[in-house]
């Protein structure tokens, strides 16, 4: 078994240069394999990328269970393959079943059934900035229930960093109908990229010195663990090849298609490493490394029609979970790696929030989704009521982060509710309350003046 130094040392290899010199090769080998491909446009886009990954700013976001709903469910979630999911984050006018609207953010994409009916609040982070939804377990099982393993969760983002969104919507500059879209729909999946942070998961989680069955502890999960996702998400990712496996028109419908890239953590030899790099960190962690499923949910850049410009990169659809195609091994020079196909989930029509509410909804969830929407808004209108009654925003965001969004919780009032977190505060010592309510209020009291957060 490998030591925790030489593992580190490898992941940091992996991460840092093997990948990224290895794109080139990468995306060679899928053109050169694939007879779809038929439009100069799409190859450029691939070989821009190729040649500077940094030239997109297209990013990826990562998310991840916050909190698991009592210390029993933590083993539920037994490896590092379990601990994140891609996506996106968007920003959205969101209005509640009350018709109060207010500025909210939306992650679209992937999600483990491990985390479902097991955790209370998800954690997401886009480009370093950190945000998060909480309610009770049931709610948020709902929410991960989405087809082909694609899902929408509205977010609240914490008082860290700027939201940075740089997605092209994915409405096509060109498109003037469904006849137009399916007729153009050769043009429009074709070849691509998956930005993806899988090494860098990998990498930063070893730096931690957690082995198997240590990543779930509940402390390093809100703490070291959730750094080290965030720091992934602020670096370049890695950029996939990858293209559409099937020709589906009926995408425009919400029917999912195929997309296929290489699985290049188990598969892909490094010049110089050889294969004892990836069985090192199999053994590291006790299981097998791949880029599926943690690459579940990232986004998929294709070319748009009619654009005939190599940046008009566009969002074409979600990884979603796998499907009937078998994995492939291919060689290309002498060399073979794993292509890996799953259902590429089509995005929502724009990210106006009726539009999202209709992508929950063909999804499966929209009716979670609402029930959510409406709790993360009255999450938002008590942290205004809080900084109103006389914290500040850092406070007043980390005592709505403690408590667990409910409508039992709301029910006494925002007003009230806040009146009864600024009491609480001001107490002194004093022990947990038996009211539900009142103990959902002292998680603030343990939090802002105890540091014993969650």
């Amino acid at each position: 078994m490998a030591t925790q130094t030489e593992t580190k040392n490898l992941i940091s290899i992996l991460g840092d240069v093997s990948l990224r010199d290895v794109l080139e090769w990468l995306s060679t080998a899928m053109i050169g394999l694939t007879v779809a491909v038929d439009t100069a446009e799409s190859t450029c886009a691939v070989n821009d990328v190729t040649r500077d990954p940094g030239s997109l700013t297209l990013k990826p976001s990562l998310i991840y269970p916050a909190r698991f709903s009592s210390a029993g469910r933590t083993s539920s979630v037994s490896g590092i393959d379990q601990l994140v999911r891609h996506g996106i984050v968007v920003k959205s006018q969101g209005t509640n079943t009350s018709g109060q609207t207010r500025e909210i953010y939306v992650f679209l994409g992937g999600y483990s059934q491990a985390w479902a009916y097991n955790v209370n609040k998800l954690g997401a982070s886009q480009s370093g900035l950190g945000l998060s939804f909480s309610s009770d377990s049931n709610l948020i099982g709902r929410l991960l229930s989405g087809s082909y393993g694609i899902t929408a969760v509205p977010m609240r983002p914490h008082k860290e960093v700027e939201f940075v969104s740089e997605f092209i919507p994915p409405a096509s500059p060109c498109r003037s109908g469904i006849i137009q879209d399916i007729t153009e729909f050769g043009a429009f999946f074709e070849m691509g990229m998956i930005p993806s942070f899988v090494p860098d998961v990998y990498r930063f989680i070893a730096e931690l010195g957690l082995r198997h069955g240590q990543l779930f502890d509940g402390a390093a999960l809100k703490g070291n663990v959730a750094d080290a996702i965030r720091f992934a998400s602020e670096i370049i990712p890695t950029w996939l090849p990858a293209q559409a496996a099937t020709e589906n028109p009926l995408s425009v419908f919400g029917i999912p298609g195929y997309v296929s890239y290489p699985n290049t953590l188990s598969s892909i030899p490094v010049e110089g490493v050889g294969p004892s790099l990836f069985s090192a960190v199999r053994d590291f962690f006790g299981l097998g490394v791949g880029e599926f499923p943690m690459i579940e949910g990232a986004p998929f850049f294709a070319n748009l029609p009619c654009t005939g410009e190599c940046e008009q990169l566009g969002l074409a659809g979600f990884v979603g979970d796998s499907g009937i195609i078998p994995d492939l091994e291919e060689s290309y020079q002498g060399a073979s790696f794993v292509v890996k196909s799953s259902y590429l989930v089509p995005p929502p029509r724009s990210y106006n929030f009726n539009d999202i509410v209709e992508y929950a909804n063909s999804r499966g969830v929209g009716q979670a989704f609402i029930q959510a929407v409406d709790l993360l808004v009255d999450a938002i209108r008590l942290e205004e009521a809080l900084v109103k009654a006389g914290l500040n925003e850092e406070e007043a965001d980390l005592a709505v982060d403690q408590l667990e969004w409910t409508a039992e919780l709301f029910e006494r009032g925002i007003e009230n509710l806040a009146r009864d977190i600024v009491e609480e505060l001001k107490a002194p010592s004093h022990p947990d309350h038996t009211d539900p309510v009142r103990q959902q209020v002292h998680r603030t009291y343990l939090c802002l003046r105890l540091g014993n957060c969650t």
